[in-house]
């Protein structure tokens, strides 16, 4: 698994030129991202597979990739691959399939990493009913990946669709049933699993605050220890048709609870994923599917906890029918954004944070992809590293290194020096009440603004 010829676009406010991997030059602003192409993923041994890239987890030195469709099994169902990072070599590592047969239909809706547990949804699983579902659990011994559960809820039936989503993080699995009926009303949920050391156990039903037909919560999940945000792209859909909120539960003294509802647009899906106090929602439905994401962040200093918007995040070169946010991920202060259906083959944006802004850095394509590629349709990003999903026909997934460096924030004249005219630069723009003047995020400024300066400027940078 050789890198293959990415290609990649800086930002066209910053650069009006296509830039190949071998000349790639760094944004000048106070932050940059110089990607990398490190190798194309193929679903090795598995010669039928079609659409691999649907979607994609990584975790430390860990990718999985699903496919739409197979016959590994002797007849047509999904695949799981997983690879491993070995020398700054990626080797495909294992081939998971479902135990027991037939049953597991949608075997790859979803999946999950974190450490040695894979997470596989399968959505359409028939044990339980027609369109039940249920999630399988994988674990690595130190040689090889063992199928550890199958996993449903004490409320699953037909059609609840239960493991459309999943997210782990710390021993901590919640799957969603976007059409479980548990309150006699199909509204979705979205269970919490706790493992033991040993065994899988539910903990906790989550369930929206405010529940009405066809709402869809649980569609979509994510999970950073005990933080979650789950998607309801239909909320209110009695009422108010499509529109869509982004739920976070937050879980302390071991209990679960609803914290804040964050309005996430007016379509029919909604992609989430948190790191930290940060959350990245895509809305690839809206603006007649040319799409958005936005990025929140948690006001933890506020009671109740306000979750405020920090960001809303476009295309510099969007379309129609780009599907912008049909896949988001974050990892620190960097944004990934999938737009599968951007120009003939699919796009990922990258977004940098500095001070409280979130500019775009660079476009990410792959030329060599056939059009309607959908790359982009599948994106995870962590540590600097971005696994990319493409899985139009046969499919295929790209890992790219995005070596994006940590901004200075109380650099406020982008010298590259902390100096006494950072501090004149500071107080210039906290006088015009500029953006990146408010420190503490608050939408207004402040005292507190100046003494979060003052602190950043004491720490120094890196």
């Amino acid at each position: 698994m050789n890198p293959q010829p990415l290609q990649f676009r800086t930002a066209p406010a910053l650069a009006g030129f296509t830039l190949f991997l071998s000349t790639i030059a760094p944004i000048a602003t106070a932050q940059s991202c110089d990607p990398q192409g490190l190798a194309t993923l193929v679903p090795i041994g598995d010669p039928t597979a079609a659409g691999f890239g649907e979607s994609a987890a990584m975790s430390g030195d860990v990718v999985v990739v699903s496919t739409s469709s197979s016959d590994a099994l002797g007849y047509e169902a999904a695949t799981v691959h997983v690879y491993r990072r070995v020398s700054d070599v990626w080797m495909h590592e294992a081939l998971l399939l479902p135990p027991g047969g037939s049953s597991a239909i949608g075997f790859g809706a979803s999946v999950a990493v974190d450490g040695d547990t894979v997470v596989v949804g399968a959505d359409g699983d028939t044990e339980f009913g027609q369109g039940a579902g249920a999630a399988y659990t994988y674990r690595f011994d130190g040689a090889a990946w063992q199928f550890e559960a199958k996993l449903v809820s004490s409320t699953t039936s037909a059609s609840d669709n239960f493991g459309s989503s999943v997210a782990i993080s710390e021993g901590t699995l919640i799957v969603g049933a976007p059409r479980d009926r548990v309150n006699k009303i199909a509204s979705g949920s979205a269970t919490v699993f706790e493992f033991d050391g040993v065994l899988w156990s539910e903990q906790r039903l989550l369930l929206p605050p405010i529940a009405n037909h066809g709402d869809l919560f649980g569609f979509a999940a994510a999970l950073d220890s005990g933080l979650a945000v789950i998607s309801m792209p239909r909320a209110g859909f009695d009422s108010v048709p499509l529109a869509a909120q982004s739920l976070v539960f937050r879980r302390s003294d071991g209990e679960w609870s609803h914290e804040y509802s964050i309005p996430s647009g007016v379509q029919s899906g909604v992609w989430v994923d948190i790191d930290g106090e940060t959350v990245v929602i895509g809305m690839p439905g809206n603006d007649n599917n040319t799409g958005e994401a936005v990025v929140y962040k948690s006001r933890l200093d506020l009671t109740p906890v306000l979750w405020q918007r920090q960001a809303r995040l476009s295309q510099t070169d969007g379309g129609f029918l780009d599907r912008f946010g049909r896949a988001v991920s974050v990892s620190g202060t960097t944004v990934a954004v999938g737009a599968p259906g951007h120009g003939s083959s699919g796009s990922v944006y990258i977004f940098q944070r500095s001070n409280n802004e979130w500019p775009e850095s660079h476009e990410l394509i792959s030329p060599g992809l056939e059009p309607g590629g959908q790359f982009g349709n599948s994106v995870m990003l962590r540590s600097g590293t971005i696994v990319v999903g493409a899985p139009d026909s046969g499919g295929s997934a790209h890992l790219l290194s995005i070596n994006c460096t940590i901004p200075c924030t109380p650099d406020f004249d982008q010298s590259g020096t902390l100096d006494v005219f950072d501090v004149f630069a500071f107080l210039t723009a906290f006088n015009a009440m500029e953006p990146a003047a408010d420190l503490v995020g608050e939408g207004f400024w402040n005292i507190y603004d100046v003494f979060a300066f003052l602190d950043l400027f004491n720490a120094g940078c890196p």
